[in-house]
């Protein structure tokens, strides 16, 4: 209703409250709940935890920088030592318009659920705290390490995947890939080695199908431009919105 009445404002006027908008969805809203378990995690105070969370970004970044992967064995490296990832993830999760997302995730999630590159197992902790079936899968690493940590600690019953020594099997009603595709080394196969585990019916959320630039603040990211939607709509899903696609019957 609201974005209906501003429709009727001068355009200008517009513009500024869509400004003030995009500020506000971006606006990180402290979980209190993961930021204690962080700290627990890490043996840190609170306000500690808060300071990494809001700097994780830049620290992953200027890493891998330091670092200098040149290829994929290096770049497995990276992932598995850098601790980074905990904090600049959490926090970018807390952000009001990430919060929604994941919400709307939530609410589409569907019988047997795999969280594809899961990171720090906040989201999946979320979907098993739903009642829902969750494998999480991931390389091995500091995030994947925390994740079993989270599980425990909050009583889930979730399947984990060591993607670095393991490989997934049998098939899901929603499998879930969000902020993954342009981490791996090969996306397209990536991909439909995916598409090969999603059951008839089921659903693929799955987010950055296409990037033709690096951006500054994320330098271990990789291009996407396979033409993956095109691909998607080949192999027989149906989209359904920017990051929600189903499989036929």
């Amino acid at each position: 209703m609201i974005f209906s009445l501003t429709r009727k404002l001068p355009k200008p006027i517009r513009n500024i409250l869509q400004r003030v908008y995009n500020l506000w969805m971006l606006r990180v809203v402290p979980d209190e709940r993961i930021v204690g378990e962080v700290a627990e995690y890490y043996e840190l105070s609170r306000k500690e935890t808060r300071r990494l969370m809001g700097s994780g970004r830049q620290l992953n970044a200027n890493l891998w920088r330091a670092f200098h992967p040149k290829n994929d064995q290096e770049k497995n490296e990276f992932y598995e030592f850098t601790p980074f990832y905990i904090f600049e993830l959490l926090y970018w999760h807390m952000q009001r318009d990430q919060r929604s997302f994941r919400s709307a995730i939530i609410e589409a999630s569907r019988g047997e659920v795999l969280d594809f590159g899961g990171g720090p197992g906040d989201l999946t902790a979320e979907l098993a705290g739903e009642g829902l079936s969750v494998t999480y899968a991931d390389v091995q690493g500091k995030t994947f390490d925390f994740a079993r940590w989270l599980f425990q600690k909050r009583g889930l019953a979730v399947k984990t995947i060591n993607l670095s020594k393991e490989q997934l099997e049998g098939g899901y009603d929603t499998i879930i890939c969000i902020d993954v595709i342009e981490h791996v080394p090969d996306a397209k196969a990536t991909l439909q080695m995916l598409l090969s585990h999603l059951n008839p019916g089921g659903s693929l959320m799955i987010t950055n199908l296409h990037i033709d630039t690096v951006p500054e603040t994320h330098p271990m990211h990789s291009k996407v431009d396979f033409g993956a939607a095109e691909h998607l709509t080949v192999q027989g899903l149906k989209q359904k919105s920017s990051w929600l696609w189903e499989k036929s019957s």
